[in-house]
C-alpha cells in the first residue's frame, strides 16, 4: 500500500535509517525517545494524526496481514504438502486418483502463485526475497496493531 510505505519512510527518516525493512520493524518498534517515554509508534502517530492523517489508511489495507503470522503461512505450506502426498498414495480404482490429482496440482499452482505474489511484494518495497514470508507478515502485523492503537489514543486525546 502506498500509505504504508509513506508511514515507512516516515520510521526511516526518524531512524536515520536508509535500509529499514519490514523485518527491522519489530526492533524499530521497540525504539523510544530520548525521554524514554515515547515509542517510534506512538511518535508517528502523532506526527501522521496532526499532519498525514491520510497515511493511516495502511492500517486497514494490511489487517490481512494479522491472521497471518508465522503459523498461518508454515500450516498452508505444510497443507500443500499434506494433499500432494494424499494424492500420491490414493487408490487408483473409481477415479480417485486423478480427481486427487487433479486437486493437489491446482492446490499447488495456488500456493506458487501466492509465493510468487509475496515475491513481488518484497521487490517492490526493496525487502530480500529471501526472507520467511510468515516473519515478514507477523512484523507487518505488529506494527500495525500498534500504530493503529497508538493513533486511536491519539483521536480520542484530539477529541476532547
Amino acid at each position: 500500500s502506498r500509505a504504508f510505505t509513506e508511514v515507512r519512510d516516515m520510521a526511516r527518516e526518524l531512524l536515520n535509517r536508509r535500509d529499514l525493512r519490514i523485518a527491522d520493524l519489530p526492533q524499530a518498534m521497540r525504539t523510544r525517545a530520548d525521554n524514554g517515554v515515547v515509542t517510534l509508534v506512538e511518535y508517528l502517530a502523532v506526527q501522521i494524526g496532526d499532519s498525514f492523517p491520510h497515511r493511516a489508511a495502511f492500517v486497514p489495507e494490511v489487517s490481512a496481514t494479522y491472521h497471518i503470522g508465522d503459523t498461518g503461512w508454515h500450516e498452508t505450506s505444510a497443507l500443500v504438502d499434506g494433499v500432494v502426498t494424499m494424492q500420491q498414495e490414493a487408490p487408483a480404482e473409481g477415479g480417485l486418483k486423478e480427481v486427487a490429482q487433479s486437486q493437489a496440482a491446482k492446490l499447488q499452482e495456488e500456493f506458487q502463485g501466492l509465493q510468487a505474489k509475496v515475491r513481488d511484494l518484497c521487490l517492490r518495497f526493496g525487502e530480500d526475497v529471501e526472507q520467511d514470508a510468515a516473519q515478514m507478515f507477523s512484523a507487518v502485523a505488529q506494527f500495525a496493531q500498534q500504530f493503529e492503537v497508538a493513533y486511536r489514543g491519539r483521536q480520542q486525546i484530539s477529541n476532547r
